[in-house]
């Protein structure tokens, strides 16, 4: 059996490798604040055009890979990054964004200002700072968790 796992491995190119490890990484940070991961090819939560959510109530991350489009994993890293952030925001640091307006704005891509509109007043900062913040590179992203998360993750 272990044969036939490293054949199969050596058959995968590098960067899905990577790509798989990168998602781990990300998976595993939400994880060890508590908040469980949830992959959805299909769920009630994932209606059209959702790629994920973070639903407080329940403290889980939904990832909806089905409405990602196939093949984009740039887009599917971004929406974990995104929605971890979320977990961030409410767990490590009171319910709020933790960069300042004058941090966020200038990252903020064209679509990204124009999708803010849709959201209530109060949760218009958050949601453009997990915009920003799921464009950073993955070490960065995960270095912003340990610093904000320092506290919950040392338990």
């Amino acid at each position: 059996m272990e044969k036939v796992v490293i054949l199969l491995l050596l058959l995968i190119p590098s960067s899905a490798l990577a790509f798989t490890e990168e998602l781990r990484q990300i998976e595993n940070q939400i994880e060890a604040l508590g908040t469980p991961v949830k992959w959805a090819t299909s769920h009630s939560l994932c209606m059209e055009g959702l790629y994920g959510a973070y639903v407080p109530l329940d403290d889980v991350v939904f990832i909806c890979q089905g409405n990602h489009d196939r093949g984009d994993y740039a887009e599917l890293l971004g929406t974990l990054k995104h929605e971890g952030w979320h977990v961030v925001q409410i767990k490590c640091n009171n319910s709020r964004a933790a960069l300042r307006d004058d941090q966020i704005r200038p990252h903020l891509k064209p679509r990204d200002r124009r999708s803010l509109h849709g959201y209530h007043p109060k949760q218009t900062r958050s949601e453009a700072e997990a915009r920003v913040v799921e464009q950073l590179p993955t070490e960065g992203w995960l270095n912003g968790v340990r610093a904000y998360c320092a506290h919950r993750l040392s338990r």
